[in-house]
């Protein structure tokens, strides 16, 4: 696996080796690992998926799912706008 260049992150809090870390998975649920040094924990982290405590992560899936409903609210308007044949802007 490749790593992604994402943003700066290097005064953000990361895991040492064999610490617990919390993230985020694709449906929601908030699952706990052991960090070890691997590519898919570095890819979790440089994403912004890696948090200390599960508080946290629970504080950030409720972020996440509120982007999301705007997302999909501006979205729908778009759609909207363009099958009408209107600009979106």
């Amino acid at each position: 696996m490749q790593r992604r260049n994402y943003q700066d992150r290097t005064a953000d809090w990361k895991p040492t080796n064999r610490q617990q870390y919390f993230l985020i998975l694709a449906h929601g649920t908030i699952s706990s690992l052991q960090w070890n040094d691997t590519v898919f924990d570095h890819e979790v982290w440089n994403f912004g998926n890696c948090f200390r405590s599960r508080k946290e992560a629970e504080q950030a899936r409720e972020g996440m799912k509120e982007h999301f409903a705007r997302f999909r609210t501006e979205a729908s308007i778009t759609k909207g706008y363009e099958s009408k044949g209107l600009p979106n802007s």
